[in-house]
């Protein structure tokens, strides 16, 4: 219903749905939204919801045709819930339009200190690298600079494969607030496992090709490259990048 604790419209409709989803349905992470009054229902839809909430990083998805976004036809992610909640009945937002401008959905926001301790956290986690000096490294780190886990092999492709399956089995990647760090350039292939994992924000210390850099753009990954102490480029969406301290 388009009505919740006095609120009335499309965006209270909303915030209505997300809280029996998260009532009714412990593991739910995110709703889809359609017009009750559409003339069809397209499946098809899902379908590409799904596609593309595993191809981008984001927190709320609208179907769009060629010269049209459909603010109705949507799909929210119940992390937006309390943000909504507050939007709604405290600043009195009531379009879907106006609220989805409003805000920021972009993630992960990482501030750059973190990444520019990420090689030598790195380092600092690595058990071989000190024995050979020859071993890559591909580390899951979080917002507040904690390694979650990292892996390590004498490719680099192989250390990002290792961390990723680690990272799904255990089922401890969160996007909103974890970033990939690896040694190493960052090429295309590498790019693209990250992309697969919905990771938002992927560093590295060497440089990345032109490839990785394309598609990091194409698909609104934040890419970072030439990882110092003090330096970094940001070659893509520097705006998950928290500047001030």
């Amino acid at each position: 219903k388009d009505c919740i604790d006095g609120q009335l419209g499309p965006l209270a409709g909303v915030l209505s749905a997300m809280k029996w989803a998260k009532k009714n349905f412990n593991t739910c992470s995110w709703i889809a939204t359609f017009p009750c009054d559409t003339p069809f229902f397209d499946i098809s839809l899902i379908e590409k919801f799904k596609k593309v909430s595993k191809t981008k990083n984001s927190k709320l998805y609208f179907a769009k045709t060629r010269h049209k976004r459909h603010n109705i036809f949507g799909l929210w992610s119940l992390s937006l819930m309390d943000q909504l909640e507050e939007d709604l009945v405290v600043n009195k937002i009531r379009k879907v339009e106006d609220w989805a401008n409003k805000i920021d959905l972009s993630f992960p926001k990482i501030n750059y200190n973190i990444i520019l301790k990420s090689p030598e956290l790195l380092q600092n986690n690595q058990s071989e690298f000190s024995k050979t000096g020859g071993i890559h490294a591909s580390a899951l780190i979080g917002g507040k600079g904690e390694v979650i886990a990292i892996r390590e092999d004498v490719g680099r492709h192989n250390a990002l494969d290792k961390l990723i399956g680690h990272a799904l089995k255990n089922k401890i990647i969160k996007p909103e607030n974890q970033f990939i760090a690896c040694s190493g350039r960052l090429n295309f292939e590498l790019v693209q496992k990250a992309l697969m994992s919905n990771i938002g924000l992927m560093a590295g210390v060497g440089a990345p090709t032109s490839l990785a850099i394309d598609l990091a753009k194409r698909f609104n990954m934040t890419l970072v490259g030439f990882v110092k102490q003090d330096s970094f480029n940001i070659y893509s969406n520097k705006e998950r990048i928290i500047i001030k301290s």
